[in-house]
């Protein structure tokens, strides 16, 4: 990747494939989730603690990944950690002179010395073309600029002391916690994706070093799917089109439910049960598992007849030991002489839980998973 644009976008499709995830939820990252440790055979186990957007009760977990794209992953979050870099140190920065204003009202504070602030005095009368360089701008327009910031375009009438209680007075709403974060403790200096304004534009839009800013899920949906107002996606910017010749789209949450879909279909002896997967991938109920498995019935049939297939062709499904008397089982259990499926639902397709009965109806709900969330409220409840 060339811009940070191509940067954001191609580290967050990586990290979403981690595991089965939300991208919201990814954009909530601080810098320090990054987490690994061994399971009980000694194999040691790389993932991220993240804050859960359905799980009220306990919303911070660790989301561990899977071995394949764990490479990926980490070179998606290192990435991301690279170009958030500044705009994270601006922000702690920034928190403490707020920290010295609210503390000591009369204290004096410093111009956030970035790449482009004029090395002057910090009480110097600026020209105007210093004036736009300390903001940021590298544009010709100066009075253009400084107009539209509020600002006046006469020579000599800011000071970089004076330009920065005119910074601090104009950070985000909230801050230095980020407005509208699932996780209300979530700092700009402490979040993974803390960027600065016009970080991902593409073009003469330049970035501003004086202030800081949060992507959303929504600006890496636009990155994904052709725009309308002529801003190319990446799949434009790279000539990535399908068979009848139109760029292709992605949506976020298809990667979620492409890796569900691979869970439930099990790839060779290794199979996850439902409740693993859900839990896995923080659902608040088990229910909300049934629309991310898009495996195909066809699918589970072929798994089951091949598992179930005798060596001269006929079909068994089970093979009982008989008395050479009375033609009858000599055992009340029942043996599978034949490497059998991989769960019962692979049998009976439709696979039902154990049931409930209440007087609004079977509730069938995966006490494997979590305990009941609407005890005494089943008319609320979608289990039934």
């Amino acid at each position: 990747p060339s811009t940070h644009s191509e940067v954001y976008v191609t580290s967050c499709i990586a990290m979403l494939f981690l595991s089965s995830q939300r991208g919201g939820e990814i954009h909530e990252l601080t810098i320090d989730a990054e987490h690994e440790d061994y399971d009980a055979d000694g194999v040691l186990h790389y993932g991220w603690r993240y804050h859960s957007f359905k799980n009220k009760k306990d919303p911070t977990r660790i989301k561990w990944g899977n071995a394949a794209m764990e490479p990926f992953a980490k070179e998606g979050f290192r990435r991301i950690r690279a170009i958030t870099e500044e705009p994270r140190a601006f922000a702690h920065y920034c928190e403490e002179q707020l920290a010295v204003r609210q503390n000591a009202p009369d204290a004096p504070l410093r111009f956030y010395r970035h790449a482009m602030c004029p090395n002057v005095p910090d009480d110097q009368p600026l020209t105007v073309a210093e004036v736009c360089a300390a903001l940021g701008s590298s544009s010709d327009f100066h009075a253009q600029i400084l107009t539209k910031k509020g600002l006046s375009s006469r020579r000599g009438t800011y000071t970089l002391n004076t330009l920065w209680t005119w910074v601090l007075d104009r950070l985000p709403s909230g801050f230095p916690y980020i407005a509208g974060a699932k996780n209300k403790r979530l700092k700009y200096s402490e979040a993974l994706f803390c960027m600065h304004p016009f970080q991902l534009k593409r073009g003469k839009s330049a970035t501003n070093p004086v202030s800081v800013w949060m992507p959303r899920l929504n600006t890496l949906a636009d990155l994904l799917r052709p725009s309308k107002n002529g801003i190319e996606c990446v799949f434009e910017r790279w000539h990535a089109y399908d068979e009848n010749g139109s760029p292709l789209k992605l949506k976020t949450h298809s990667i979620r439910h492409l890796i569900d879909t691979i869970a439930h279909e099990g790839t060779g002896k290794d199979f996850l049960e439902s409740a693993f997967i859900n839990a896995n991938a923080g659902r608040a109920a088990a229910w909300q598992g049934q629309t991310y498995n898009h495996s195909r019935a066809e699918d589970k049939a072929e798994i089951v007849r091949d598992a179930l297939t005798r060596t001269d062709g006929s079909i068994a499904v089970i093979e009982l030991p008989k008395n050479n008397t009375e033609n009858l089982p000599i055992d009340s259990h029942w043996m599978v002489t034949r490497p059998g499926p991989k769960s019962c639902a692979d049998i009976e397709m439709s696979h039902r839980s154990a049931i409930l009965n209440t007087a609004w109806g079977g509730c069938e709900h995966d006490w494997l998973l979590e305990p009941c969330q609407f005890h005494k409220d089943c008319l609320n409840c979608k289990e039934h």
